[in-house]
């Protein structure tokens, strides 16, 4: 017999990365080295296999044993004979599950509804989750596995669009899953209602009535508010917009007018500005040279003066000539003249008096 055809990844058996690479780090998987045989394996998976989850239970990344075994199986390369051997095994349901696992992972997509087609319409029950699980029927396992993408953490290798339509086509035909999938939603509602944590969630019908159909004078409340507060919202009281639009004359006046103190602050510091402006122009007018206008008229009021005024006599006047004139001291004629242009000139320039 030929071996099955493996679609997809030929290494990881189209497994997700995690998952592969924590089977091959397992100890148990290490273990199985020395099982050589198809008889072997299948004799450790009649024995060990308890559930069909990807992990095992209380610990976290570490493959379940049906995994691993599995992947052993993967590494084997099944041929047809010993597939049909698994899934038709009349005695282990699990031992039928995981042929169906190999099967979803490797077997290519246009060929799943020709080895799980005949199968679909089984009643026989089958614990995925284990013994203290609710159980299922072991058709609407397999529909499961068809339909959804996921399996517990792990996820299934993609159908295609087409195929995926036509499986679903001929599976709306099978008239037990329908009857199963009504089965499932009952049990799953009351298996909502018995559990203790769902009882807290659960919430009376009485609040329920009050939820979906308020009372209507709350509703009346909502939909037609009174006019009063209508009133308040669009026409706010006067007093309110006298506030608002003239402020209070006493504000004004402290604006416009004000104290003393500040007003003798305000004269004090226009003084100040006033004495800094004023000894800025003296220092610049000190500083400014003279303009060529002002030097001409200087010129020409200093040679005025000097064509008006005689020639001043280079020799200085002495105490005894001023005595000769108080007391008629005799002199001459040029002499007197010379005095007198002399006085005259000394009054003229301001001298003594």
């Amino acid at each position: 017999m030929s071996r099955l055809e493996v679609w997809g990844n030929q290494t990881t058996m189209n497994m997700e990365n995690i998952l592969h690479t924590n089977i091959l780090s397992a100890h148990y998987f290490k273990d199985l080295y020395n099982l050589t045989s198809f008889q072997e394996v299948l004799h450790e998976l009649k024995n060990e296999v308890k559930n069909l989850e990807p992990w095992a239970c209380k610990q976290p990344r570490t493959p379940s044993t049906a995994f691993v075994l599995l992947y052993k199986f993967f590494t084997m390369r099944l041929t047809e004979k010993q597939m049909v051997q698994l899934i038709d095994d009349p005695h282990n349901q699990y031992v039928r599950a995981v042929g169906f696992l190999y099967l979803r992972y490797t077997c290519p997509p246009q060929d799943l509804w020709s080895w799980f087609g005949n199968y679909l319409e089984e009643e026989s029950e089958i614990y995925v989750r284990g013994a203290k699980a609710l159980p299922t029927t072991f058709g609407r396992y397999l529909a499961e596995l068809l339909t959804e993408i996921k399996y517990f953490d792990t996820v299934f290798p993609r159908i295609p669009v087409p195929v995926q339509r036509e499986i679903e086509k001929a599976m709306s035909q099978i008239p037990s899953l329908q009857k199963n999938n009504n089965r499932d939603n009952t049990r799953r509602k009351s298996s909502r209602s018995i559990s203790p944590v769902d009882k807290k969630r659960s919430v009376s019908p009485r609040r329920n009535d009050r939820r979906r159909s308020p009372s209507p004078r709350r509703n009346d409340r909502r939909r037609s508010p009174s006019p009063r507060r209508n009133d308040r919202r669009r026409s706010p009281s006067p007093r309110r917009n006298d506030r608002r639009r003239s402020p209070s004359p006493r504000r004004n006046d402290r604006r416009r007018s004000p104290s003393p103190r500040g007003r003798r602050d305000d004269r004090y510091r226009d003084d100040r500005r006033r004495d800094d402006r004023k000894r800025r122009r003296s220092t610049s007018r000190d500083r400014r040279s003279p303009s060529p206008k002002k030097i001409k008229e200087e010129e020409k009021n200093t040679i005025i003066e000097k064509s008006a005024s005689p020639e001043i006599s280079a020799v200085p006047r002495t105490n005894l000539e001023d005595l000769k004139k108080m007391y008629g001291g005799g002199g001459s004629s040029s002499e007197a003249k010379s005095s007198s242009s002399y006085e005259a000139e000394t009054i003229r320039i301001g001298g003594r008096r």
